[in-house]
């Protein structure tokens, strides 16, 4: 119901952190991470991940000098492959290197996930890792209850008056 890369990247025979460049990239990104596949991880930066859409996924850490912001990079995020390699940016801020990804711990990912579950839209399933749990708790009531509300509204075509 929660995607990773392990599931939404089913189909590729690399490490999940490796699969996003190698089914979306172009042959520059894929030269580009396995040149960062012979460099150390980079510990001492971290990249989080967030709940997006259903999806848990990582955003680029890295400020783009040329944008002066963010690069916006993002990809499904490994739960078995803490690793995180942008297709934006290449993580030229660290020479290129892979970056640890930093998870919630196991019983907060479930929490997370138990919240969200009830939410029908699946665009409304979000997390970010400055939400409290009473937070997102509150916010997803919120979309219950007004999913709730727009289904009464909107009732099935099948049912209307003609």
């Amino acid at each position: 119901m929660f995607d990773t890369a392990e599931t939404f990247y089913r189909d590729c025979l690399v490490l999940p952190a490796e699969r996003a460049v190698t089914l979306c990239g172009k042959l520059d990104d894929v030269k580009a991470m396995t040149n960062a596949g012979k460099q150390p991880v980079v510990t001492s930066q971290r990249a989080y991940v967030m709940m997006s859409h259903s999806r848990w996924i990582v955003t680029c850490p890295f400020v783009d000098p040329k944008m002066g912001r963010s690069c916006g990079g993002a990809q499904c995020a490994s739960i078995t492959d803490p690793r995180f390699f942008c297709l934006t940016c290449h993580n030229a801020a660290i020479n290129g290197a892979f970056v640890m990804v930093e998870w919630p711990d196991e019983a907060m990912r479930a929490e997370i996930e138990a919240i969200l579950t009830p939410v029908e839209d699946i665009t409304c399933r979000n997390w970010w890792p400055y939400e409290s749990i009473a937070e997102l708790r509150e916010q997803a009531a919120r979309w219950i209850e007004m999913h709730k509300a727009l289904s009464v509204v909107n009732y099935p075509r099948s049912k209307r008056k003609k």
